[in-house]
């Protein structure tokens, strides 16, 4: 990475007292425990999302039995 710009555009030795290949390997190592935090909290997201789509389902079963069984109840 370092060498790869031109000749008139080389960083120094360091930055600011530090190796720059210490400076990438940090900012690597940041860069991938975002992405990993990202769509670690992504994907949890998503099944509080589907687990809560499945207890409305499983809540509007329960109703519609408690209906049903009030109305059997109310025929008799």
């Amino acid at each position: 990475v370092i060498n790869s710009p031109p000749d008139h555009f080389h960083p120094g030795t360091d930055f600011c007292g530090i190796p720059w290949i210490v400076i990438i390997i940090v900012f690597l190592g940041i860069s991938t425990l975002a992405i990993f935090l990202w769509k670690t909290s992504l994907c949890v997201s998503f099944l509080k999302t589907v687990l809560k789509s499945q207890n409305v389902h499983d809540g509007s079963t329960d109703v519609q039995r408690k209906a049903w069984r009030s109305n059997s109840h109310s025929q008799e």
